[in-house]
């Protein structure tokens, strides 16, 4: 069975999420700092009247801070009584569809960024010679309830 993914990347790796958990890509938008909040949120901007808060989504899975001046933001669906948030990316490269025969579990130590994987897709066209890991979708429920306490 094919699932739907969008492809990001994030420094040197690339990362798949399922496109179900996705609000809606924005390009190059600005945040604003907080000056007061979690280690893990970055900032917060006004998406038509409602304010968005970021994660710094390389530093929760352990990855050198982006060196992007202007990246995109994937604002992710609310769960029924959470808000909305997002996270920067470097570059949203595509939405793809992924056969589950595709997808292997991931067996490397990858620290903490292997705690929020929940595989790789092997062999996906066009991208052959890439690693695509996996995002869990527990890291949205999860990294999301923290969130929500300080937005």
């Amino acid at each position: 069975m094919n699932k739907k993914y969008i492809l990001f990347r994030v420094n040197d790796k690339f990362i798949a999420l399922k496109i179900i958990l996705v609000r809606e890509v924005l390009l190059h938008r600005e945040i604003d700092d907080l000056p007061i909040s979690t280690k893990n949120v970055k900032g917060v901007f006004n998406l038509r009247g409602q304010i968005i808060p970021v994660i710094d989504l390389p530093k929760i899975l352990g990855l050198k801070k982006s060196e992007v001046e202007r990246p995109n933001i994937i604002v992710l669906e609310s769960a029924e009584d959470t808000n909305d948030f997002g996270f920067e990316v470097d570059e949203v490269i595509e939405v793809v569809n992924v056969g589950d025969e595709l997808i292997s579990s991931s067996n490397e130590s990858l620290g903490a960024f292997g705690k929020y994987t929940s595989g790789i897709i092997t062999e996906l066209t066009g991208h052959d010679e890439k690693i695509i890991y996996i995002l869990d979708e527990s890291i949205v429920k999860r990294k999301h309830s923290k969130v929500e306490k300080v937005a």
